[in-house]
């Protein structure tokens, strides 16, 4: 988890949160804060390069932290962004992250 921390403060340290270190639940916080901007901002450059880092992290790590970044930060994104303009939702998600987009949507469909 400590890579993903690691990740984020490194490379988009201008809106990193601001999280207690020693909390243990700030990765769940740090991928809920980067989903919802990504939500907020989806056009956005930098929401793509967020978006990049994801499915890095994803496609390395281990399945706990897949399972972290699908509650926390797809969730959100899902929910935010639902189903209108899912093609264009795709067009900015990398390709290979689709199929756990596509089942956090579906997920979060089923709640409402």
């Amino acid at each position: 988890m400590d890579n993903i921390i690691e990740q984020f403060k490194n490379q988009f340290p201008d809106i990193y949160p601001v999280v207690l270190t020693n909390d243990r639940y700030v990765t769940y916080s740090v991928l809920q804060h980067f989903g919802a901007f990504c939500a907020q901002n989806f056009a956005a450059q930098k929401s793509k390069d967020i978006l990049n880092t994801i499915g890095a992290l994803y496609t390395r790590d281990n399945l706990f932290n897949r399972n972290a970044i699908e509650n926390e930060f797809f969730s959100p994104l899902a929910q935010q962004l639902g189903v209108n303009n899912l093609t264009e939702h795709l067009q900015n998600i990398p390709e290979n992250m689709w199929g756990v987009y596509l089942k956090v949507l579906i997920e979060t469909q089923k709640i409402k």
